[in-house]
């Protein structure tokens, strides 16, 4: 690569040590960051997120009656899959289900946080199948603009009663907060699930939780905890809106 103009006249490389300490304070700084443009400082992690994660995906058919989303890998026999839906239309409640036949159990009745904006949150334990899955939600009727389906994997809890403890909260503003839950485990991983009624991104994780993944009305973040104790989430949007939170801490099976 020339990086000088053509009539510019060349470059005399001064003596080698000197050459060296050029190239350290003015070429190498310049491929750290982002994309090669210029050097960049990241901000450190408050969090690096529960080590349990395993996948993540997401899905939006529209006006539908049955939604899916598909895993982008296979799942792993035993891991907990929690499904996180939001759909609009009046009176509309729904079921999540999957090809292998894995039961869901709602963790809370699904939520309405403004007129016709829906929110659902359900977990199955000990999931059974060696391929991705691909998972269902069906309304009782068809959905009027949207079908969110957001799908979460993680490994390593108890498959006997691995919820430890759980919260909802709701809102309306640029700040979010899931109301305390208290663990009654020493080792836990809390999930927490943040949905919007309107695209209200980007969005950002609170004080020791790692934003995991997030769509255009949802944000998923997590943690692991190591002592019994009280546990709350934080967040916040670009924009004010109406807003709901799901707080669910799984027991893990080791420290």
């Amino acid at each position: 690569m020339n990086f000088f103009p053509l009539s510019a006249k060349p470059f005399a490389w001064p003596s080698a040590p000197f050459a060296i300490l050029l190239l350290a304070t003015i070429v190498l700084p310049a491929v750290v960051g982002c994309k090669g443009c210029t050097a960049t400082t990241l901000p450190p992690l408050t969090s690096t997120g529960s080590s349990h994660f395993v996948q993540w995906s997401t899905g939006d058919a529209g006006s539908v009656t049955t939604s899916r989303t598909y895993e982008g890998q296979a799942a792993i026999p035993g891991d907990v899959i929690v499904v996180f839906c939001h759909w609009n239309g009046a009176q509309i409640s729904a079921t999540i289900h999957d090809q292998a036949g894995n039961r869901y159990v709602a963790a809370f009745p699904a939520v309405t946080v403004s007129p016709n904006h829906w929110f659902g949150v359900w977990y199955t334990v000990n999931a059974s199948y060696r391929k991705p899955l691909a998972v269902m939600a069906a309304f009782s009727r068809k959905t009027t603009s949207y079908a969110v389906i957001d799908v979460a994997e993680y490994s390593g809890f108890t498959t006997i009663s691995p919820l430890d403890a759980k919260s909802l909260s709701m809102g309306s503003g640029m700040t979010q907060d899931s109301r305390a839950l208290t663990t009654s485990n020493a080792n836990d991983t809390i999930i927490v699930w943040f949905g919007y009624t309107d695209h209200n991104l980007p969005y950002s994780a609170g004080a020791d939780f790692a934003k995991r993944k997030y769509e255009a009305t949802t944000m998923l973040e997590d943690r692991d905890v190591t002592s019994v104790g009280s546990y709350s989430a934080t967040a916040t949007s670009y924009h004010r809106g109406n807003w709901i939170a799901f707080a669910l801490a799984f027991k893990d099976t080791g420290p």
